[in-house]
């Protein structure tokens, strides 16, 4: 009989926002990535296509933000600012938009919604209980990095005041019931 024994040590840490976030550009690299690919077009739930969607992304460009980083927040503030939050049954991002109201699925389809639109990867993080969105942009190398940012809650933009587990990153599931 062997017995083993491990140690193991876990260190909780925020992540924290850039220190230069305007150095971030929008990334150069999705139409060759297929990973990318995977975070940018629709999902269960999450239409980038529709008229809404693209009247939004067309309003925020035409008030041409300074930087990826600035244009970015600018798609997180117009959801904060028109979905109402609001607790309730799972609905798509066109419910959410017309009817001005979701939870914290529905903020985050929205907002990963207009990122996608605009040719930005974007992709759902789901924790106990909640979830949040995240968006990639490349730094000055050509590097790519993941940004979270709270739909729902306070505001955290760019980085997550969060100690729940991960439980998934991503939104292409199966809806078990369809």
């Amino acid at each position: 009989q062997l017995d083993v024994k491990f140690t193991v040590e876990v260190e909780k840490l925020f992540i924290k926002a850039p220190e230069n976030p305007d150095s971030l550009v929008f990334p150069k690299k999705t139409l060759k990535d297929k990973e990318l690919q995977w975070y940018l077009g629709d999902s269960p739930y999450i239409d980038t296509k529709s008229k809404q969607i693209r009247d939004i992304v067309k309003e925020i460009k035409d008030k041409k933000p300074e930087t990826a980083w600035k244009y970015v927040e600018s798609l997180y503030d117009w959801t904060r600012e028109n979905i109402q939050y609001r607790n309730g049954k799972l609905r798509s991002t066109k419910d959410a938009i017309k009817d001005k109201f979701g939870d914290c699925e529905e903020m985050t389809g929205v907002f990963v919604a207009l990122c996608r639109a605009s040719n930005i990867p974007a992709r759902c993080v789901w924790i106990p209980e909640h979830c949040y969105p995240e968006f990639f942009l490349e730094d000055e190398n050509g590097v790519g990095h993941w940004f979270p940012c709270q739909a729902a809650g306070d505001r955290q933009f760019g980085e997550m005041n969060e100690y729940r587990p991960i439980l998934q990153k991503g939104d292409r599931f199966k809806v078990p019931e369809q």
